[in-house]
């Protein structure tokens, strides 16, 4: 702990990096996400750290941020983990730790340093596969920084379907307690609602309870723009915290919630993690075959036992 401390620098800038008990994913729907999301943003305020950048990847999170103290960065990080890990596994009545502690986190002493690891966070997402250019990827909220509506049509109250209205109108009552959305909540109020008015509403809730200093981060590149031509000519780089680059693609994950949703998991995926092991293997051998799959990622999306890296590593 003493040296940990000792490597915290007050007001600096500092690269924060999780990541789950043997890989498990921790994101497999939208609802994760947002109920991670709205954790985050009710915390954030209580202890006082001023966030620069948060980008959640299906088994790891990135987050960028300013603090006080040491016990003010651990305290937020800490809750943040204890509540949503503690969502989580009462979703799926599910027993055990989450995420691997402590987390790892690095200090930028330098602008350039702090410009590296901002396109570095950004581009978790492109370095993934998951979409050409950073802006696209909705899980890092970089395109929240200029529009409200980033990914789908603005909503009109005046103008838009009742259930979509209520369901406005139950999240602001929840945001002006200063509380998160929970599963129950969230489900509740998506189950009524057409696709589009589902998007419009995600992107409602994300820029509600947004809590990133954008200002902050774009005056380290003069302009939004300017930070925007940087992260696309230069993903960045971070060496000095542990992370899984063994990798190269995320894209088999999305391919495999499409194919657990189309056999009866359509509300809840993540309850593939709670299946006994015979009905798993019964569900990985009727996996269609995709370039790119490797067993790798189908222990990480069950929450399998790790295997052998040889074995990791071999296309399915």
């Amino acid at each position: 702990m003493e040296l940990r401390k000792t490597r915290f620098r007050r007001n600096t800038v500092i690269h924060i990096y999780q990541n789950t008990v043997e890989g498990g994913l921790i994101f497999y729907s939208v609802e994760d996400f947002l109920v991670y999301y709205t954790i985050f943003c009710t915390l954030a305020p209580k202890y006082k750290v001023k966030i620069l950048g948060l980008c959640l990847m299906v088994d790891h999170i990135h987050i960028l941020l300013i603090a006080e103290s040491y016990e003010d960065m651990s305290g937020f990080i800490k809750e943040c983990t204890r509540v949503y890990s503690r969502a989580f596994n009462e979703d799926i009545d599910r027993k055990g730790k989450l995420f691997n502690s402590p987390f790892g986190f690095a200090c930028k002493k330098h602008d350039k340093s702090v410009r590296t690891a901002v396109a570095y966070l950004y581009n978790n997402p492109v370095e993934k596969q998951l979409t050409i250019k950073a802006i696209d990827y909705r899980w890092n909220f970089l395109a929240y920084c200029k529009k409200d509506y980033p990914f789908s049509e603005k909503i009109v109250l005046r103008r838009c379907s009742w259930a979509l209205r209520k369901a406005v109108e139950k999240i602001r009552a929840v945001y002006r307690k200063g509380k998160p959305l929970n599963y129950t909540f969230l489900r509740r109020i998506m189950v009524k609602l057409e696709k589009s008015d589902k998007e419009s509403l995600v992107d409602y809730i994300i820029s509600l309870y947004n809590v990133i200093n954008y200002e902050a981060t774009v005056s380290y590149f003069d302009s939004f723009e300017n930070m925007v031509i940087a992260m696309d000519s230069n993903t960045g780089n971070e060496y000095e915290i542990k992370e899984d680059r063994s990798v190269k693609t995320d894209v088999p994950y999305r391919r495999m919630v499409s194919f657990v949703r189309e056999n009866g998991y359509s509300e809840n995926i993540k309850e593939v993690i709670m299946l006994e092991a015979d009905q798993k293997i019964a569900l990985i051998n009727g996996l269609p075959y995709e370039e790119g799959t490797t067993s790798y990622h189908i222990r990480k999306f069950f929450h399998l036992p790790p295997a052998s890296r040889e074995r990791e590593t071999t296309d399915i």
